[in-house]
């Protein structure tokens, strides 16, 4: 007959390695070299030319590259504009639509689900700073063109829980 005690005993026992693996050594499960990308808010103001109300239904595109130099985001829109998709070129995009901003005149829109660079499905990336790049479609072309307002700015993945891009340039 089985003794139902160790049964018991044995069952908790591996139930607690399996916690203790998913956990990892401090009881944390968010210290994986890996962390959820924060959904990303855009708040564009109707003073920067682009981003008034007319824009609506017009997409926004937004490109995360990993590292700590500052791109030049709109040369480098410009440049991988020629060799599209614009995704392959960063190690996470989104696309939105613009909507009129509830928070007043301008744009507005929430970047929440991800590509990665061979346009696969994701929701992670590796922990740290990232450079952030973003435009407004204003011809809905799929490409960024002079003229069309466009971001930049940094996140860090793993420490940013929403962030918003609100310093929009117009060149």
């Amino acid at each position: 007959m089985h003794n139902p005690l160790i049964f018991k005993a044995l069952a908790s026992v591996c139930a607690s390695l399996i916690l203790s693996s998913c956990l990892g050594a401090e009881g944390d499960s968010s210290a994986g070299p890996y962390a959820p990308i924060p959904d990303i808010e855009v708040l564009c103001n109707s003073l920067v030319p682009g981003c008034d109300p007319s824009q609506s239904g017009r997409n926004i595109f937004v490109g995360l590259l990993k590292g700590n130099d500052l791109l030049d985001c709109r040369d480098d829109l410009l440049h991988h504009s020629l060799f599209p998709p614009l995704a392959r070129h960063f190690d996470a995009s989104a696309e939105t639509m613009a909507t009129v901003s509830g928070r007043g005149p301008g744009l507005y829109g929430v970047f929440y689900s991800w590509e990665g660079s061979l346009q696969q499905s994701i929701s992670s990336l590796e922990r740290g700073v990232y450079q952030l790049c973003a435009f407004i479609d204003s011809n809905n072309n799929g490409l960024y063109d002079l003229g069309e307002p466009y971001a930049e700015g940094q996140i860090e993945i793993g420490r940013d829980l929403m962030p918003s891009i609100t310093n929009w340039t117009h060149f």
